[in-house]
């Protein structure tokens, strides 16, 4: 039988995990890459963001790269997070990417991963909706056709049922309904 404290062997156990860097190895060290991002026009942002650790002088530069062109710095762009502010359709497949530099005792440039930015165009669409009867008799099991016009092949469209409305004229032209 083994003599040994508890005590001990957790400690054993623990030191076995223990990761010790030496001031060359602790440059940037990114722990979570930037990712790509989407966002349609008229959106007030589009993010990136990297998680990284460094000594007390870690700095960040974030860089865009247009659709033809070459990484060039982004003035201003130096946190961890980068915002776009008010994405448009010329900025439809930039890349980005961020330069992590620590000037301390930990010495070293790291670059991240490259995330890309997908602009999207809101549909312009006005569709119209008819239906095949205006009126359904209580407990009914009639069928309603609804023809909705204006829309690009592969939109969604979504109806929803709603039971138990009560509707009532409050004059000629205005109606109120509300659901139970």
């Amino acid at each position: 039988m083994s003599t040994t404290p508890v005590f001990s062997r957790l400690a054993v156990v623990a030191a076995a995990f223990l990761l010790t860097l030496a001031p060359s190895e602790a440059s940037p060290l990114i722990f979570a890459q930037p990712t790509n991002a989407n966002a349609f026009v008229g959106d007030t942002s589009a993010s990136f963001k990297v998680l990284a650790t460094g000594d007390a002088s870690l700095a960040y530069q974030w860089q865009q790269q247009p659709v033809s062109g070459t990484f060039s710095n982004m003035p201003g762009e130096t946190n961890a997070t980068l915002n776009v502010s008010s994405p448009t359709l010329a900025l439809n497949g930039c890349k980005y990417r961020c330069v992590l530099t620590c000037t301390g005792t930990s010495a070293g440039t790291l670059t991240s991963a490259v995330a890309g930015l997908n602009v999207y165009a809101a549909p312009t669409l006005t569709p119209s909706v008819s239906l095949s009867t205006t009126s359904i008799p209580a407990n009914s099991s009639s069928d309603v056709t609804i023809h909705i016009t204006g829309l690009n092949p592969g939109d969604s469209v979504r109806i929803q049922r709603v039971l138990a409305i009560s509707c009532w004229p409050l004059s000629s032209d205005m109606w109120v309904r509300w659901a139970r």
